[in-house]
């Protein structure tokens, strides 16, 4: 009978120390999801940043030539081609966070494309 009471504490002790592997086996693999995740979220910052600032130069840059050619003359395709890019750059960031809130996508102007020729 003893051996019997002796097997059973030892099958108890054995079950305890399972669970607790299992416990803390579900603890690392989330603390390594968590990690995943930080990572992701970093690298997807840094990409975010070295996108977006040569798109703001140039959405910059295109606005300010648009504007003097339109003074210019106000049928100007370039300008127009040039509203075209701004636009396609206002796409781009539609994402970008705004403090905690969902971001929002802009409401789009529809432009339709000219065709392009290429002077040889």
């Amino acid at each position: 009978m003893d051996a019997v009471r002796l097997v059973l504490r030892q099958l108890g002790g054995a079950l305890q120390l399972r669970r607790l592997m299992e416990t803390r086996l579900a603890e690392e693999r989330t603390m390594a999801e968590q990690e995943r995740m930080r990572m992701l979220g970093m690298v997807s910052a840094s990409l975010v940043h070295e996108v977006k600032n040569p798109l703001s130069s140039i959405k910059v840059l295109a606005e300010t030539v648009g504007e003097e050619l339109s003074a210019v003359d106000p049928d100007s395709e370039q300008a127009e081609d040039l509203g075209l890019i701004v636009d396609q750059i206002d796409r781009l960031n539609w994402w970008r966070p705004r403090s905690s809130a969902l971001p929002e996508r802009p409401n789009n102007r529809c432009r339709t494309t000219r065709s392009i020729s290429v002077n040889s």
